[in-house]
């Protein structure tokens, strides 16, 4: 990712519309609802290489959806590290949970459409 589009794409209130392993070992993660340039696209970020997950600062085996709505409130793109704050809504049972993640990778790569 240049740092140019790091600074024309946002993800505060994105929705996260798909987390999955691919068979090469990548990790990737599908937004609806990003800003790219003032308008609203999809996202996929992809990372290459993940050797550490963290939930709320406690090791995570595997990162999985907790609900189906899930609203980004912040991500951060460092070298090595995606950091994201999810608010996950069960609109049925009333509830909401907000958790952050840190997932620590080689590398980091966005595709957008």
């Amino acid at each position: 990712m240049s740092s140019s589009i790091n600074n024309e794409i946002g993800f505060h209130e994105a929705s996260l519309a798909e987390a999955r392993h691919l068979p090469d070992g990548t990790f990737c993660m599908s937004f609806k609802e990003v800003h790219l340039r003032h308008q609203l696209c999809e996202a996929t970020i992809y990372l290459h290489g993940v050797d550490r997950i963290l939930r709320d600062g406690l090791p995570l085996e595997v990162f999985a959806m907790e609900q189906e709505d899930a609203e980004v409130l912040t991500l951060e793109i460092r070298p090595g590290c995606l950091s994201v704050i999810i608010e996950w809504n069960d609109f049925q049972r009333h509830l909401q949970t907000t958790a952050s993640y840190s997932f620590f990778c080689s590398s980091v790569t966005i595709e957008t459409r």
